[in-house]
């Protein structure tokens, strides 16, 4: 369920921001936040990313942890827009709206944005991807109801 982001969409990586759909409360959301640098292969996933994903946050993570939370159904697309913002000629960002499966089973919805440098160099290879990550959980149950109530 790949949403586009705004062409030439700026972001910045707060810890904590106010959620605009929130109906329950006013607080805060928490953010996870991960930065992959291609050039060494290093990763950094925030402690709140890990727990998003259902995994504990003092772990150490690798991709493959990552990719299996994933709900089956969404890793081709959520693997093909992080692809797509590596290629050359692909876009430099994206954004979308996923599931994860925790491992109690539980079924989480979550959102993200991710931005790519690429090198000024001819082969334009990527050099760095940052993103943020967030629940979701509420506001999909909330469209669900409303869905369910329209007819």
């Amino acid at each position: 369920m790949l949403k586009p982001a705004a062409a030439g969409a700026e972001f910045l990586i707060p810890n904590k921001i106010h959620h605009p759909m929130s109906h329950a409360s006013m607080a805060p959301l928490q953010l996870g936040t991960f930065d992959l640098n291609h050039r060494t292969g290093t990763r950094h996933w925030s402690p709140e990313m890990k727990l998003l994903f259902g995994l504990k946050p003092e772990s150490e993570v690798e991709f493959d942890a990552i990719f299996h939370a994933l709900h089956p159904d969404d890793r081709r697309a959520w693997i093909g827009a992080i692809t797509d913002t590596l290629r050359p000629d692909g876009p430099d960002h994206f954004s979308m709206e996923y599931r994860v499966r925790w491992p109690d089973g539980s079924v989480h919805w979550l959102f993200s944005m991710a931005r790519t440098q690429h090198s000024d160099e001819p082969d334009h290879r990527p050099l760095s991807t940052i993103g943020l990550v967030t629940d979701i959980t509420r506001q999909k149950q909330a469209e669900r109801i409303e869905e369910m109530t329209m007819g």
